[in-house]
């Protein structure tokens, strides 16, 4: 029985011009490569000999692996780097990831321009016989392709369909689908502990303030009675020495009394 054939989500044109163009500056001015139009570019052209991937954080998450068949890769590193570079030597992949490095931060750059979170993953690169990238199912992907006379490489982008759109549809955060600002985000609730207090009442407030008037009152009073009975000579001024027979006759009252008041106050709150 026949299947029907996959059908893939289109790649986002946003992304995929970002890529573009940081590889068309990359490429014209260190290795005088041009981009070839997909309807000119040949699909079934030279297999890769090495290829370096990287990913991109963001939501939802994409990748683009940059491929080199072997020859190319001799010529567009030795472009690049400037000498020879044997394409079995471990400079060999230190040459490409460094290719794709360079190119990825500037797509970074160019997608945080509009607004697009594209956090750059490290490069990741492989070498091999007719080396091939392996697309999930589902998922959407795009070629672009790369020639001049040091050789052709090629870019395969690919992104994972999270929410039924393709990567990049990106909309201004600003604004909803009606032009209108967002919404502010709700109050955060404050945690409250399950052993508080619950808050005084007014009726415990009230008492508590006519105690402290209270204890404020009989303060004064003792006071004044402590006052007169200095000017009238029953106990000395503070200049004078003190007789045992001068203190008040109830010694330690005045300080019971401001305890109580105190206690008082202390078992209202």
């Amino acid at each position: 029985m026949a299947t029907a054939p996959e059908t893939r989500t289109p790649f986002s044109p946003v992304v995929s011009k970002a890529v573009e163009e940081s590889a068309t500056a990359f490429f014209s001015g260190s290795c005088g490569l041009t981009h070839v139009p997909a309807a000119d570019a040949k699909q079934d052209g030279p297999h890769a000999g090495i290829m370096s991937t990287i990913s991109f954080m963001g939501d939802p998450p994409w990748a683009f692996a940059l491929a080199f068949p072997e020859g190319a890769a001799v010529t567009i590193a030795k472009a690049f780097a400037g000498f020879d570079i044997p394409f079995d030597s471990p400079d060999m992949g230190d040459v490409v990831g460094e290719i794709v490095n360079v190119i990825a931060g500037d797509i970074s750059g160019r997608l945080a321009k509009k607004g697009i979170n594209a956090q750059m993953s490290l490069p990741t690169t492989v070498r091999g016989a007719n080396v091939a990238l392996l697309v999930p199912s589902g998922a959407s992907e795009t070629r672009l392709t790369f020639s001049g006379p040091n050789g052709t490489c090629w870019f395969n982008l690919v992104g994972t369909v999270t929410d039924g759109s393709a990567i990049g549809s990106h909309q201004d955060p600003g604004l909803n689908q009606q032009n209108e600002p967002p919404a502010p985000p709700p109050p955060k609730a404050v945690p409250v502990a399950d052993n508080a207090p619950p808050p005084p009442s007014a009726e415990a407030l009230a008492a508590w303030a006519a105690a402290e008037a209270e204890a404020e009152r009989e303060l004064a009073e003792q006071d004044a009675a402590e006052a007169a009975m200095r000017a009238a000579g029953v106990i000395p001024s503070s200049s004078q020495p003190t007789a045992p027979f001068a203190q008040p006759s109830t010694p330690g009252h005045a300080p019971r009394r401001r305890l109580l008041y105190l206690t008082l106050v202390f078992a209202c709150v």
